[in-house]
């Protein structure tokens, strides 16, 4: 098991221990590094949320293509008229968040103009370590399914 970077801020905490990572419950696959997720959270009027979503989705493209970047993830719930979003990215280490936000890794980096849309903006993100995960392909077989269909 080879240790990440080790992260103490004082909004994160000790985040990018060393930690073994479940893959798969059953079968105890481990991953050979950490990884670190970094939570975003913001909030439009719900009917700001389609143009939102959309740019989010194109978030997801640019993303993608930073040094040290595993995958990310948008979510949405609406409540009371208001669309909450979360945008959460998976990093190699706090090295690679550095790398993307600059030496203060709990400032938000926001790629527009979002003042113009979001009810407030947020100064700081979350990191957590991720220490298990299990996911399946959205077309692919399911354990239990039987296959596509």
């Amino acid at each position: 098991m080879r240790p990440i970077t080790n992260c103490a801020s004082a909004a994160s905490g000790t985040i990018g221990r060393e930690l073994e990572m479940d893959v798969d419950a059953d079968g105890g696959r481990r991953l050979d590094r950490g990884t670190i997720a970094r939570v975003w959270r913001g909030a439009t009027w719900e009917e700001d949320s389609r143009a939102y979503r959309d740019a989010l989705r194109a978030d997801l493209r640019e993303v993608r293509s930073v040094k040290g970047n595993l995958g990310a993830f948008v979510l949405e719930r609406t409540v009371d008229g208001r669309a909450e979003f979360r945008f959460v990215s998976l990093r190699e280490s706090m090295d690679a968040v550095a790398g993307f936000a600059g030496s203060d890794v709990d400032r938000a980096v926001y790629f527009r103009d979002d003042e113009h849309v979001l009810l407030e903006l947020t100064p700081r993100v979350e990191h957590y370590d991720v220490v298990a995960v299990e996911t399946y392909s959205r077309f692919g077989e399911l354990p239990g399914a039987g296959g596509p269909g």
